[in-house]
């Protein structure tokens, strides 16, 4: 089963802009580590997540991005949001996001070389607002397995889990209803 995934072809090869963007976005999760060490990011997080109209406050060179975060988080239940709140206050979350990051190139190098077993059965969820070749890409994933299936779900981009999170609980139950069937016929 993969949720949205990123595929090897994305990142094998990263273009100069690719690599830069990479760069920057580890530089800038290292900061936000520094910035989470001393307590500013909880603070930042309370803030935006507390405001009530649309403007995401003093940062306007962020707002776009500040306004995703908090749309975002908005979809998780309220209990909930005070444990993401504190898992995205620590700085070991920043740190590892950075390392994820650094290292993206490498993985998908990696991985390219580890094809999908044919006989396995693959589900692929992707959400359809997102790029076509992207899309084209999580389609070949599903149709490397004989037993592949690509589900495109219509309310969503890349947080499926959120959008729609009824789409991911009856694909598994298929997964799990379809691998029971052939484990009683002895395949």
């Amino acid at each position: 089963m993969l949720v949205d995934p990123l595929t090897p072809e994305e990142w094998v090869n990263p273009t100069a802009e690719q690599r830069w963007r990479l760069r920057r976005v580890a530089f800038f999760n290292r900061l936000a580590g520094v910035l989470a060490f001393f307590g500013v990011a909880r603070l930042g997080l309370w803030l935006l997540l507390r405001r009530r109209n649309e403007s995401p406050g003093p940062l306007s060179r962020y707002i776009e991005t500040l306004r995703r975060i908090r749309s975002e988080v908005r979809k998780f239940p309220p209990e909930v949001v005070p444990f993401i709140r504190a898992h995205w206050s620590r700085p070991g979350f920043y740190w590892a996001m950075s390392a994820n990051v650094r290292d993206l190139a490498a993985c998908a190098a990696m991985v390219a070389h580890c094809p999908i077993p044919a006989h396995l059965p693959v589900t692929v969820l992707s959400g359809a607002q997102q790029p076509p070749e992207r899309l084209a890409e999580q389609a070949a994933l599903a149709n490397a397995s004989q037993q592949g299936r690509h589900i495109i779900c219509a309310k969503s981009a890349h947080y499926i889990h959120l959008d729609e999170p009824g789409l991911i609980t009856a694909a598994v139950q298929e997964m799990i209803q379809r691998t029971l069937g052939q484990i009683a016929v002895g395949k």
